[in-house]
């Protein structure tokens, strides 16, 4: 019996030991994670996925045509204007819908346009208008655009496309071509408004958590919280930091030059290297790599300000000034004054393009006076986007600006901005007409003297409408003076107006006129037009 026993107990402590066994091979392998590169940059273990431009076109209503538009339109294009319409009216009548495309002081055109890459919510880009092809829509001259959808081009047409872009705005028409425009067509200067909000973000090469965590912490601790959000193994979604709002594609090439992990040893050592081969050809990764590392870097660049290279002192103030060491603001002007300056425009750009404060800002002034017009032209371009003292805005009935500046002991010139916005910029504060002032456009529709003996310039414009004439209207020899009244479309309460009611296009071309016959005592600079995007076919197949 004691035997058994035995038996009975070296049986079961056999099976537990097997049991024990198969536990052990059903047991999963502990697996070792994969070492962190943290001497590695950003760039080397990721790719930066920055958003691309977008086509966009759409189909919209220009009214204030004065009997140029037309009631013709495809029928697939009819109903879709129809449902637009009663949807911005609010209301389902489709009788007035219909009433408005029957309207020949209207006219359905198609729309397209560019939105840049890298573009955020609210961007505002360059539109043009045509009128649709075999329609008897003859001008879109003084015509104003309603609010449109835009879809991407290759979605034209396509039931429920998702709408990118809004477009709206006055048509703009160039008659300072040196050829009569198309009246058929136009652009609505900066009158798209991008819709969506395009992600900037970062795909690891190969999914790791802790490295997402690691790269959204490195990120956020140089350029500040919330810049970048692990959204998974793989993706870290990044947001524009302030400073960087304009510049996204400077944003990522210091996202992909930021090393990971830096120790006071090995980040001297970096900041030396890359400080020594500021003197070697150019090659902006080596300011990129500087600028990433930020304020560490300052102490050590300060000397190359003083370096007996110009490219280099320029390359140091560059970095610097994107670091917040403001004298290298005075550095770059300096370098911008020599004479002659290879670097004038590079070093206006630096201050200009900088994150900067606006006292730093506020040095381009000086450049508004320069004898070099493109230079005076960047300043402007700055010092506006900065809201600048320096740059007088008012804002005109016509919906355009007129920007003033003080341009001391250099010629007076006026820039007319037809670009991305609608402007016209006055260096000089009295730039003045002529005496003998006379200017008659449309046989007479539109016409401009200065009657012998009077000291103002008297204005008469034949009504739109066919109907009357608007004024005289006077304005003295003052350019921004005779601006307003051109376009000033004020009715006192007695019924008189104040101005002729001219709009963008109609004030250029004025000034275009004037300056060719010699009577604006000032230069006169035509900004470049908006490109020309591609557009779709699928119109033709609309049409049929």
């Amino acid at each position: 019996m004691k035997q058994k026993s035995c038996f009975i107990i070296l049986s079961l402590v056999i099976l537990l030991a097997g049991c024990s066994e198969q536990a052990k091979v059903k047991k999963p392998e502990k697996q070792d994670k994969p070492p962190l590169r943290l001497n590695s940059t950003i760039g080397n273990l990721c790719n930066l996925y920055a958003p691309d431009g977008i086509a966009v076109e759409g189909f919209g209503l220009i009214a204030n045509l004065n009997g140029n538009g037309s009631s013709e339109c495809p029928t697939r294009v009819r109903e879709y204007m129809i449902k637009y319409i009663q949807q911005m009216l609010g209301d389902a009548n489709r009788l007035e819908a219909m009433r408005m495309l029957r309207d020949e002081d209207n006219a359905v055109v198609r729309v397209y346009g560019y939105v840049p890459a890298g573009a955020r919510q609210g961007r505002k880009f360059d539109l043009f208008v045509e009128a649709l092809p075999s329609t008897q829509t003859t001008s879109l001259k003084g015509g104003s655009l309603y609010t449109c959808n835009l879809t991407s081009r290759s979605r034209l047409g396509v039931e429920g496309a998702k709408i990118l872009a809004k477009g709206k705005g006055p048509v703009f028409l160039n008659f300072a071509g040196g050829q009569e425009p198309n009246l058929r067509s136009g652009y609505v200067i900066g009158g798209g408004r991008f819709q969506e909000n395009n992600r900037l973000y970062i795909e690891l090469k190969k999914p790791n958590y802790r490295l997402a965590a690691v790269i959204r912490d490195r990120i956020n601790e140089r350029f500040g919280e919330k810049t970048a959000k692990a959204r998974s193994s793989q993706i870290v979604n990044l947001n524009l930091p302030k400073g960087y709002k304009q510049n996204y594609s400077k944003f990522a090439n210091l996202v992909e030059a930021l090393y990971l992990y830096e120790n006071n040893s090995s980040l001297q050592s970096r900041i030396e290297i890359l400080a020594k081969n500021l003197t070697q050809p150019r090659n902006r990764d080596i300011e990129y790599g500087l600028e990433a590392i930020g304020k560490p870097a300052v102490k050590t660049l300060v000397p190359y300000l003083k370096h007996e290279k110009p490219l280099v002192r320029l390359r140091a103030a560059r970095c610097l000034i994107n670091m917040g060491y403001e004298d290298a603001g005075s550095v770059l002007v300096e370098l911008a004054n020599m004479n002659p300056s290879p670097y004038k425009y590079e070093a206006i750009e630096a201050i200009g393009e900088s994150s900067a404060s606006p006292t730093v800002k506020s040095l381009l002034r000086e450049f508004l006076s320069d004898n070099d017009f493109q230079a005076r032209l960047l300043a402007y371009k700055y010092l506006s986007e900065a809201s600048d003292l320096a740059v007088m805005p008012k804002l005109t009935s016509a919906g355009f600006r007129i920007d003033t500046m003080l341009a001391q002991d250099s010629e007076p010139l006026i820039y007319i901005k037809r670009k991305d916005q609608p402007r016209i910029a006055l260096f000089g504060i009295d730039i003045l007409l002529g005496q003998n002032v006379f200017l008659s456009l449309d046989k007479g529709d539109l016409l401009l003297d200065n009657p012998a003996g009077k000291d103002q310039i008297m204005m008469l414009r034949q009504h739109p409408d066919k109907k009357g004439v608007i004024g005289p209207i006077y304005a003295d020899f003052n350019v921004e003076s005779l601006i307003s009244r051109l376009c000033d479309k004020t009715v006192k309460s007695s019924g008189v107006r104040s101005g002729l009611g001219l709009d963008f296009t109609e004030v250029v071309r004025v000034l275009n006129e004037l300056d060719k016959k010699g009577a604006i005592k000032s230069k006169l600079m035509l900004g470049p037009l908006p490109d020309m995007p591609e557009r779709s076919n699928r119109i033709e197949k609309l049409n049929q």
